[in-house]
């Protein structure tokens, strides 16, 4: 009986369902392959839908089972806390990059292209984790000069010029 309870938790636990273990895996593979911004939301979403099945597999094969509901209800409050504080998740992102973390390993360096009219928020919006970005900034597809993640990060916390562009941001530099 021990081992039967200790796999349905362990089983459970596994569901790709976002306050769960096996949510956070999810989002971890997500971030892999989508900036940290869009993996977040992205991994919100596909726990709402496994969250749907998983209501619907309790509905069918289950209605009267009352842990089930009270794990329903649980998760239903989680998801609904973690999109309201999405954007505080990804300000915590921010900065941990500006700061720097102790542990943080920069796996790869990845560049990104950056129009001269794009604001700042939507360049920092392409950020991934893992990955350190030098800025490109380009206009008319022809480089007008590059940018460290760090001056970015900067104009972000620092000189709060959240909605300057990216053209703007080159004149004190």
């Amino acid at each position: 009986m021990f081992t039967f309870y200790n796999m349905a938790i362990f089983l459970v636990n596994l569901l790709p369902i976002w306050p769960l273990d096996g949510g956070k895996l999810f989002f971890l593979l997500l971030s892999v392959f989508y900036p940290f911004q869009r993996a977040h939301a992205l991994a919100i979403k596909g726990s709402l839908v496994f969250f749907g099945l998983l209501t619907g597999g309790l509905l069918l094969f289950a209605p009267l089972q009352f842990n089930g509901w009270v794990l329903l209800t649980f998760l239903a409050y989680s998801l609904v806390m973690e999109h309201r504080q999405r954007h505080y998740v990804r300000v915590r992102f921010l900065l941990e990059r500006y700061y720097g973390k102790k542990e943080q390993k920069v796996e790869k360096l990845i560049p990104l292209r950056a129009s001269a009219e794009e604001k700042v928020y939507e360049v920092m919006a392409r950020f991934q984790r893992g990955c350190k970005h030098p800025i490109i900034i380009e206009r008319d597809g022809v480089k007008m000069s590059q940018l460290d993640e760090n001056e970015l990060l900067h104009a972000y916390f620092s000189d709060r010029r959240i909605t300057s562009s990216m053209e703007e941001l080159l004149l004190p530099y």
